[in-house]
């Protein structure tokens, strides 16, 4: 019989069979996510409440799958500063794999040890690589540091959930200004097809909105732009009268501040910012929503982290 760890803790792992069964074992310096071959004998009993952990485990079975629950894509959740990541998770939105969108993503992983983020609650792995992203430099303003997050789940509920309850853990960091949205599998689908996040696809889409939608406006040409440059120009946008209808300007990147110099103040300073990709280092392709393709493999070369 195989189970799958899903806690640790001091002397006893808590796991989930691949029958649907949870069980308490002897921890034996088990590891989160780690799938262990367990023999009856070293199953740990607990009277009237491993009865009713077995009732539990048999409501788990027959609504969800159980193990199969564990180990399948589910949805997706993306984070956007320059840096751009995604993690697929599971129905219980643990972390299943990790990925980078673009090349500051990969340089931002490529510092956090994979065993930090795997099988972890994901708001937990959200929390590691923004102080990652702290140690970096790209959430070094003093206030309004952007962050957009976008949840996606094969349920339009749980993903609206899981984005108020993503914001709501990095509300509490008052210097970060946080955007969390939802993404249906074809915003996606058409983000990976750009090269980019759903996140960030939500944030072009609003500033093309703000605009007022010209027909001149490319998506594609704000893929490389951070979000903290296109949130700006949004806001700049809403208080111009000139782009309340269709024949409003249309912006272009090249107009924003120089990302690598930081922001241009009113009286010509700039500002120490968040850095971003240089040209040329554009995102890898994606595979398509898990929620969509559960079973869909990733191409490109963006630097993955997996479960075994």
């Amino acid at each position: 019989m195989r189970a799958v760890i899903l806690d640790v803790r001091d002397r006893t792992a808590a796991a989930m069979t691949d029958n649907g069964r949870f069980i308490r074992l002897t921890n034996a310096g088990y590891e989160v996510g780690q799938t262990v071959a367990v023999r009856a004998g070293t199953v740990r009993h607990r009277g009237r409440i491993a009865a009713l952990a077995s009732v539990a485990a048999a409501m788990m079975l027959i609504l969800f799958g159980g193990f199969k629950a564990y180990t399948s894509p589910y949805g997706l959740v993306s984070l956007d500063v320059n840096p751009s990541i995604e993690y697929t998770i599971n129905l219980f939105d643990r972390v299943l794999t990790v990925e980078s969108v673009n090349g500051d993503g990969e340089t931002v992983l490529s510092q956090i040890d994979e065993k930090a983020l795997l099988h972890r609650p994901v708001d937990d792995a959200i929390a590691i690589t923004i102080e990652q992203l702290r140690a970096d430099g790209y959430l070094s303003e003093a206030e309004d540091n952007y962050v957009v997050l976008a949840a996606n789940a094969r349920s339009s509920a749980h993903a609206e959930r899981l984005a108020a309850s993503l914001r709501a853990s990095l509300d509490t960091q008052s210097d970060l200004s946080v955007e969390s949205v939802t993404a249906s599998n074809e915003s996606v689908n058409e983000a990976h097809r750009l090269g980019t996040s759903p996140g960030k696809l939500a944030a072009i889409e609003r500033l093309q909105e703000s605009l007022g939608n010209p027909d001149s406006f490319d998506p594609a040409d704000w893929v490389d732009v951070p979000v903290r440059n296109i949130l700006r120009e949004c806001v700049k946008n809403s208080h111009d009268p000139s782009n309340s209808n269709a024949g409003g300007k249309n912006a272009s990147p090249s107009e924003t501040p120089d990302p690598a110099q930081g922001d241009s103040s009113s009286d010509g300073s700039q500002s120490s910012g968040n850095r971003s990709d240089a040209p040329g280092n554009g995102a890898s392709n994606k595979k398509d929503s898990p929620a969509a393709s559960p079973d869909a493999s990733s191409h490109g070369s963006s630097k993955r982290k997996n479960s075994d």
